[in-house]
């Protein structure tokens, strides 16, 4: 590896005092995964307070810095997005998994590359009355990652967007949140509404222009100051999961919108910036054509798996 530009180095938080080098740099940089980080050690790309280590198991104390040289630095934050990648295709829809960081279609607040530009270069998609929205059923948020569906066809683009409208869809999600809820499922039922005009934010609560919102949540994994939970939306309002996990005390980690209490945020892993921890895990309904059931899932990402190994070995 060749450095280009400046190291990235930090200092040791207090959460990752006494843990292994590998752990540590996990921690500070879970889009990489500490298998990946022992590799890197050995190769001599990590230095702990200005000098060179090649051991992967040294035990960190807190303050002390860690650095990784510019190439590696720029890998987890300004290098090009990665592609998404293709679940599944027919003649009649396109499924992909999409990485952080895409938006779903072009948005005159924000500039970026989008699923639809991806996806119009594998085939056709269906026309919509909005010329920047061909085949879009539904959207990600920029900083979810995971299952997004798109169609090919009218027909298609018709009958699915008919079974997102009539909740003819299972849809779920895998979040890492701060916090251990108490019970092992709950059920989240707080109207939605957006908040003053222009804003992203929206506001949860009774109110003339707040419309029905209820997401059910099942705690998958306890991890102490965080845990990993599954939702699933029963309706589909922007945001609906990232405004009820806050309002029921549970934060999406590194969400830029619908924050954790500032004591809050230094006892997880950091993310890369703008992702936040929430991945569309699978969707499943009915084909469009033959009525078939579709059921497609995305395995969870490098940088989730990255910080839940931290999680884990705490």
């Amino acid at each position: 590896m060749t450095d280009a530009g400046p190291p990235d180095e930090r200092a040791v938080p207090r959460e990752l005092a006494g843990q292994s080098l590998d752990r540590v740099l996990a921690g500070l940089w879970p889009d990489q995964t500490r298998s990946a980080w022992q590799k890197r050690v050995r190769r001599g790309e990590v230095r702990l307070d200005g000098k060179v280590v090649n051991r992967s198991n040294l035990r960190i104390q807190k303050g002390q810095r860690v650095s990784v040289g510019g190439a590696v630095a720029e890998a987890g934050q300004v290098a090009p997005l990665p592609d998404p990648t293709v679940l599944f295709e027919d003649e009649h829809v396109l499924a992909l998994d999409k990485p952080p960081g895409w938006l779903t279609h072009a948005a005159d607040r924000a500039a970026g590359p989008t699923i639809v530009s991806f996806a119009a270069k594998l085939g056709p998609l269906a026309d919509a009355e909005d010329p920047d929205r061909p085949g879009v059923v539904h959207r990600l948020d920029r900083g979810t990652s995971g299952v997004i569906l798109l169609a090919r066809t009218p027909l298609a683009l018709e009958r699915l967007r008919d079974a997102f409208r009539a909740r003819r869809t299972d849809k779920r999600y895998t979040a890492l949140v701060h916090g251990e809820p108490a019970v092992d499922e709950f059920e989240v039922d707080l109207p939605l509404r957006g908040g003053a005009s222009g804003a992203d934010r929206q506001l949860a609560g009774r109110h003339a222009k707040a419309k029905e919102a209820r997401t059910r949540v099942w705690v998958l994994e306890r991890l102490g100051a965080a845990s990993l939970v599954e939702c699933k939306p029963e309706t589909g309002r922007r945001h609906q999961i990232r405004v009820h996990l806050q309002e029921a005390g549970f934060p999406v980690v590194n969400d830029p919108l619908y924050r954790a209490p500032a004591e809050l945020r230094p006892t997880v892993p950091r993310l890369p910036r703008g992702r936040h921890a929430l991945h569309a895990a699978s969707l499943t309904l009915r084909h469009p054509a033959g009525g078939r059931e579709l059921s497609v899932r995305a395995p969870l990402p490098e940088d989730l798996l990255g910080a839940l190994e931290v999680l884990r070995g705490r």
